[in-house]
């Protein structure tokens, strides 16, 4: 639900160039699929320098902007999925059969025992918890390196390459499709997509699905997945767990939407999604996340070496550098005599060092595998930017600080005001620069009155985001069966 409708300068650029990447080499196609679809994920990481390089070039972009009518969000997503067309083939789905990620399986375990389920894994490595024995399980890299030097494969590697070059022949006009470096990462980048459908294609055969679940329609196999359902006509249902942005959505394909709330659905209409698409569940995620505290409060302040009378403070990072840099600074102006201790609870892709302030007293910086909901449950206080920990904080009634630095202009990481949603929604305390920051913690240990009316606009905010927890998992599995019956 992160991102505003309007189509901002950074957004129109990218998908603008999607567009035209669509336009130009839908025609070639792998297993019925349009390869510039499948090549999608890659391509908008690729055109990053284009895009660093263009982003205030306001006469490019606003010839742009009415070019393709790309004005919200909405007119992005209806534009880019109208370039689709795949070809239908008949499919026998098996209804008691379920293709899912594994990060899924802690649902599964304990709501699909009836039906044949299978996990599947991107890039990383699978779940460390021991494997169940009703599940299939897939990691989708090992088969990819698997195949290869397939004979196969590189069968269709000269097929598509002979396709692809003579689209290029059409490219001698446009702006960027005729740059030697594009045509170079695209005669490279093709190889890597054909592996990964071919695996996919094998892996529905195999398993003949009923239903497809993913987290995210925009990674490689997200996207992959999505385009081999509207071949095969198997539902494929959305289920976000962690909160979503525009990147990790469009072109929205998906058949159904589980959200977690109204707002979230509100989100995906602005999108226009349609309404008979989308489901209001509650989060699943939040609900086999929320653990008890690994050890007692005395346990955690005496490893911690928290003095008893302090109040804890843990900011939950996000791997945004120069904003990290920035609230580094901040958090360094907070006075050392004050009964606070400052928790760092770092992102896993967070590679910021914070040395400023990793020797003062009053600050403790916990390794990325620390159990998060041990340091939630004994904190006073969260002070996050825009993570999921936010939701996850306010779940368990602790006050919300929102860091709002001015966030220097990444590509990926904070497009379409992404980093501004819980200081919109008004999920907590909205801190600008140290002075603020200052004065709120000050505030806090004097005032339990300020902290309980910071514990109830998160109650608020909770209430208008996330329609249950305790109740997701069922009412997601009763989704689920009604569309397989369908």
């Amino acid at each position: 639900m992160f991102g505003q409708l309007e189509a901002n300068d950074n957004v129109v650029l990218r998908y603008s160039l999607l567009y035209d990447f669509f336009t130009h080499f839908s025609a070639v196609t792998l297993y019925g699929l349009p390869i510039a679809q499948c090549l999608a994920p890659h391509f908008l990481f690729h055109i990053q320098s284009f895009g660093d390089q263009n982003r205030l070039n306001q006469s490019f972009i606003n010839n742009l902007r009415k070019k393709y009518s790309f004005f919200t969000m909405g007119n992005i997503t209806e534009k880019l999925v109208s370039l689709e067309s795949i070809t239908p083939v008949p499919f026998k789905r098996n209804k008691k059969s379920i293709l899912l990620s594994d990060d899924y399986e802690s649902f599964a375990d304990e709501h699909l025992k009836e039906y044949d389920v299978t996990l599947y894994k991107g890039k990383y490595k699978m779940n460390d918890r021991v494997k169940n024995g009703r599940f299939t399980y897939c990691h989708l890299q090992d088969e990819v390196n698997k195949i290869r030097n397939n004979a196969e494969v590189k069968k269709q590697e000269v097929h598509i390459e002979a396709q692809l070059n003579r689209q290029l022949t059409t490219c001698s006009n446009h702006y960027y499709f005729k740059k030697r470096a594009f045509q170079i990462w695209l005669l490279a980048t093709y190889k890597k997509i054909i592996r990964w459908v071919s695996v996919l294609e094998s892996l529905i055969q195999k398993v003949k699905p009923g239903a497809i679940v993913v987290s995210s329609e925009a990674s490689v196999y997200g996207t992959i997945l999505c385009l081999l359902a509207k071949k095969y006509g198997i539902p494929l249902l959305n289920i976000p767990l962690v909160a979503i942005g525009d990147r990790s959505l469009i072109p929205a394909r998906a058949d159904y939407y589980f959200v977690w709330g109204k707002k979230q659905k509100e989100w995906l209409l602005q999108r226009h999604v349609k309404e008979s698409a989308i489901i209001e569940t509650g989060n699943i995620y939040f609900y086999y996340k929320k653990t008890k505290p690994t050890r007692t409060k005395q346990a955690f302040y005496r490893e911690q070496n928290i003095p008893s009378h302090h109040l804890i403070m843990t900011f939950t990072t996000q791997p945004l550098l120069n904003a990290n840099k920035r609230i580094e600074q901040w958090l360094k102006t907070v006075p050392i005599h004050l009964p606070v201790t400052i928790i760092i609870k770092k992102h896993r892709s967070d590679q910021h060092t914070y040395s400023l302030i990793k020797n003062q007293n009053n600050v403790r910086i916990l390794p990325n595998d620390y159990p998060l909901y041990t340091v939630l449950h004994y904190s006073h206080c969260v002070m996050t930017i825009a993570s999921t920990t936010g939701f996850e904080a306010a779940l368990l009634e602790k006050p919300l600080l929102i860091l709002q630095p001015q966030i220097s202009y990444p590509y990926m990481l904070n497009d379409n005001e992404s980093a501004a949603f819980f200081a919109k929604a008004r999920a907590g305390e909205v801190i600008t620069n140290e002075a603020s920051l200052v004065s709120t913690i000050k505030k806090i240990n004097k005032s339990n009155v300020f902290m309980e009316e910071l514990t109830e606009r998160g109650r608020k905010f909770v209430e208008n985001t996330i329609l249950t927890v305790d109740e997701a998992p069922l009412l997601v599995k009763k989704h689920i069966e009604e569309i397989l019956l369908k």
